[in-house]
C-alpha cells in the first residue's frame, strides 16, 4: 500500500463514514465509499501514523480534532451541504463547520443542533483580521430529551494578541491569537483563534460547543477548497 493510500485507510479507519444527506450519500460521501473500499487494509493491519505529505497525496481536506480528553484524531471532509462541511468518524461521531465556527455536533451526548450568526461573524465567514468586527452575538440551539428546543445566546468580543508561529503537522504558520470572550447574563465562555491575518483564515480554534460538553480544539491540516461550479 503506497503512502497516500495507508493515510486514507488510516482517516478512514480512525475512522470516517461517508458524508450523508437526507437523500443518501453525497458526492463528496461516494468519493469516500469509493477510497474505502479501495484503500482498506485487513482488518487486524494496525493503522499507520499521521503523516502530512501522504495526507496531501490523498487530496482530501484533514482536520486534528481533540477533547479534553482521549488522544486526538485526524479526520477528513466528506460531505459539503451548502457550506456546511461534516468530519465524521466511525462511531457515527460528527462535527459540521462553517467556515472554521463549529456549527453542530453529534454523538457527543449534548449535541450542538445549530449555530446562528450574522454574516459579520469572521469564524463562519473569514475576511482579513483588520477588517473583524468588535462583537458578534451568536445563538447556539440545543434539544432536550424530550425533544423541545432550547438555546444559548451570547455576546462574543475579540481580543488581538501578538503575532506568533504555531506548527500543525509540521508545518508552520504566522498567526495572531484571538481571545474571544462571550457572556450573557447566565454564564461566561471563552473562545480562542489562532488566525492568519492576512487572509482571515483560522489554522486553530478551541471552540465551546455548549454547558455540558467540554471544547473542542480543531487544526486544519490541509484545508477543505470548495468544487468549482461551472
Amino acid at each position: 500500500m503506497t503512502g497516500a493510500r495507508a493515510a486514507l485507510a488510516a482517516l478512514l479507519l480512525g475512522g470516517l463514514l461517508a458524508g450523508c444527506s437526507s437523500q443518501g450519500p453525497t458526492d463528496l460521501g461516494k468519493v469516500g465509499l469509493l477510497a474505502w473500499d479501495a484503500v482498506a487494509p485487513a482488518p487486524e493491519a494496525p493503522a499507520p501514523l499521521p503523516d502530512r505529505a501522504a495526507l496531501e497525496a490523498t487530496g482530501a481536506a484533514v482536520i486534528r480534532l481533540a477533547g479534553s480528553a482521549g488522544p486526538p484524531g485526524y479526520v477528513a471532509a466528506l460531505a459539503d451541504n451548502g457550506g456546511y462541511v461534516t468530519y465524521q468518524d466511525a462511531a457515527g461521531r460528527a462535527v459540521v463547520l462553517h467556515g472554521a465556527a463549529i456549527a453542530r455536533t453529534h454523538g457527543f451526548g449534548h449535541d450542538l443542533t445549530g449555530l446562528r450568526t450574522a454574516r459579520e461573524d469572521p469564524v463562519s465567514h473569514p475576511r482579513p483580521l483588520i477588517a473583524w468586527p468588535g462583537q458578534v452575538v451568536r445563538e447556539y440551539q440545543y434539544r432536550v430529551k424530550d425533544g423541545a428546543a432550547y438555546s444559548v445566546v451570547l455576546t462574543c468580543l475579540f481580543e488581538r494578541g501578538p503575532r506568533q508561529h504555531i506548527e500543525i503537522l509540521g508545518r508552520r504558520h504566522q498567526v495572531v491569537e484571538v481571545a474571544e470572550r462571550c457572556a450573557n447574563h447566565r454564564r461566561r465562555v471563552e473562545n480562542r483563534h489562532w488566525v492568519e491575518a492576512e487572509t482571515g483564515r483560522i489554522w486553530r480554534s478551541a471552540q465551546w460547543i455548549g454547558p455540558f460538553e467540554d471544547p473542542l480544539t480543531l487544526e486544519i491540516v490541509t484545508p477543505y477548497r470548495p468544487a468549482r461550479r461551472w
